[in-house]
């Protein structure tokens, strides 16, 4: 079986595209008369290791369950940026006697001189990361300077003129919209309900076609959706009233690498260096009234009393089965809602019907009693 390994970068300039690499993977799998796996890290660095990136980390575990003989990657640098990482992925193709197939040519790692200059490419590729970093780092400081966009605009802004930031009229009446709820004393969370029962389009659902891929902290099951039916949430809308964009105001921290050692390797970590301020964004929101609003939300974190904390036996381990999507726990200090209901009954993502909840205390006590007192 061909372990075909698909990444493209955080700044989407890739040549190399998700849809190009697995395309060209199975055509390299075609040509060996194998079946294939696909592995997807889409959208993150090659300087991070398995530990962050779920594709190269399901690769990995494939490899030592046997289940993988072969690996297909579109070039060296798709693996890693990282030499670690690198002498990592070489080990496990050793061990488990892994034949690796970048660009579709067979690559003995076996051989010492192979494995040389792969380990030379290696640090090239680390290198690059570097220096590429730091001049993205620059470049983006520069943009911030000049009042320029860069990456993706806030909600409720276009690129225009010059690379200059412009109000987009059909966004910008939902951000208007949401600092007025705020300002009658509605919740974020309340506000991202009425957004969502409106239907109005998030950032995602507006822009972004593809899927997104989530893993469950509790199971590491992963579930897809579709980016175009990704809801409002109450920390987006709090999030959004909190932003100093809207009042014509941009802070921008630009960071840079420090190097430390620590437990044997070297660890990187990003320090802010510089506090950029511009003040000539167009305006959304009148500054008084995003004055207000955020005094308002200050004054309610603050009264919010102490939080209640219940630690939900079941989590990640009950399903629903009309669904199949997970059944966690929910209980209120005040309220009847103190029960395991399936996700698909919860706001935003409403799409169970046929589910009930069950009583949290009924349910764990019977789990409880199953599993220590009942004979």
């Amino acid at each position: 079986m061909l372990g075909i390994y698909c990444r493209t970068s955080k700044s989407r300039k890739d040549k190399h595209t998700i849809d190009n690499q697995r395309d060209a993977g199975i055509t390299c799998a075609n040509n060996l008369g194998i079946g294939y796996v696909v592995y997807i890290d889409d959208g993150i660095s090659g300087t991070l290791d398995e530990s962050i990136r779920d594709g190269l980390s399901d690769l990995f575990r494939d490899i030592k369950k046997g289940d993988i003989t072969h690996v297909y990657c579109i070039d060296q640098s798709r693996i890693e940026r990282d030499t670690r990482t690198w002498d990592f992925f070489v080990a496990e193709c050793l061990n488990n006697e892994i034949k690796y197939y970048p660009g579709g040519s067979f690559l003995d790692l076996d051989n010492g001189t192979n494995r040389m200059f792969a380990k030379l490419m290696s640090i090239v590729n680390a290198y690059y990361a570097e220096i590429t970093s730091k001049k993205v780092r620059l470049a983006n400081a520069s943009k911030v300077l000049q009042g320029k966009t860069h990456g993706l605009n806030p909600y409720g802004y276009r690129r225009g003129a010059d690379n200059k930031y412009e109000i987009y009229p059909e966004e910008a009446k939902y951000v208007k919209r949401m600092f007025e709820l705020s300002l009658q004393g509605v919740g974020a969370y309340s506000i991202a309900n009425e957004f969502n029962e409106q239907e109005v389009p998030t950032k995602f659902s507006g822009n972004f076609s593809g899927e997104i891929t989530r893993k469950d902290k509790y199971t590491k099951n992963k579930t897809t959706f579709q980016k175009s039916n990704v809801k409002w949430r109450g920390n987006v809308i709090s999030d959004m009233l909190r932003n100093k964009m809207y009042k014509g105001i941009r802070e921008w921290n630009r960071h840079e690498d420090k190097i430390t050692y620590e437990n044997e390797k070297l660890v990187k970590t990003k320090v802010p260096v510089e506090l950029i301020i511009y003040r000539d964004i167009p305006v959304i929101i009148k500054p008084k009234i995003w004055d207000a609003v955020n005094a308002n939300l200050e004054v309610n974190k603050k009264n919010v009393g102490r939080k209640e904390q219940y630690h939900y036996l079941l989590n990640g381990l009950v399903y629903c089965t009309h669904c199949e999507d997970e059944v966690l726990g929910k209980k209120r200090p005040k309220g009847n809602d103190n029960s395991y209901k399936c996700k698909g009954k919860r706001p935003p993502h409403k799409s169970c019907t046929e589910s009930r909840g069950i009583s949290l205390s009924k349910f764990e006590t019977f789990v409880v009693q199953h599993l220590f007192n009942s004979k």
